[in-house]
């Protein structure tokens, strides 16, 4: 179309310039922002919060599992003297990966893909509130929110498979997404 517009030869040179900066600029931009929100946003905040509790329990990790555990749950297992927080971590998670692996085989794998986030009610995020209030061990820990997270979970491992749905409550608690492992429910 620039041949058929009257213009100057230096100034349709500008203009072809011009258009091979910008339609490359603006490709760059539309990967940038595929990345952003195909890949980025949906493993972040409550979200990535459950996606990576899952991914420590497939591997074991504790450090990664703490992490994503609320201060009041930690509480429980730093009451015990003779052994370490990452200790009793390990131990459960290497438990729970023996019941998994009886019942699937070796190599266990968790897919997650989070459906739904749904704001807590008013009435359930000021229970967690209020037990957080009330432990003096808790004190000067804020909860910003409270979600219930939906999400669809198959379940791999060499001898056999399970599809199915959980949810879970999920914390904001200083600022840092967290994951109430007791409110747990998968249906298989």
């Amino acid at each position: 179309g620039v041949n058929n517009i009257n213009i100057k030869p230096e100034q349709k040179a500008q203009i072809t310039k011009i258009a091979k900066i910008a339609v490359p600029a603006v490709a760059g931009l539309v990967v940038i922002l595929i990345l952003i929100f195909g890949i980025i946003v949906p493993n972040t905040g409550a979200r990535g919060a459950v996606k990576q509790y899952f991914a420590a329990i497939q591997k074991c990790d504790a450090e990664k599992y703490i992490k994503y555990m609320p201060e009041m749950d930690q509480l429980d297992y730093k009451d015990n003297e003779d052994t370490s927080i990452e200790e009793e971590i390990e131990d459960l998670l290497s438990e729970r990966q023996d019941g998994m692996e009886d019942e699937y085989g070796d190599n266990v794998k968790y897919k997650i893909k989070v459906t739904k986030v749904d704001d807590l009610s008013k009435k359930k995020f000021k229970a967690i509130k209020e037990t957080y209030k009330n432990n003096e061990d808790l004190d000067g820990i804020e909860l910003d929110k409270a979600v219930e997270v939906d999400f669809d979970i198959t379940i791999k491992g060499k001898d056999d498979d399970d599809e199915g749905d959980g949810s879970v409550i999920v914390i904001k608690e200083d600022g840092k997404w967290k994951v109430f492992d007791d409110t747990l429910e998968i249906d298989l």
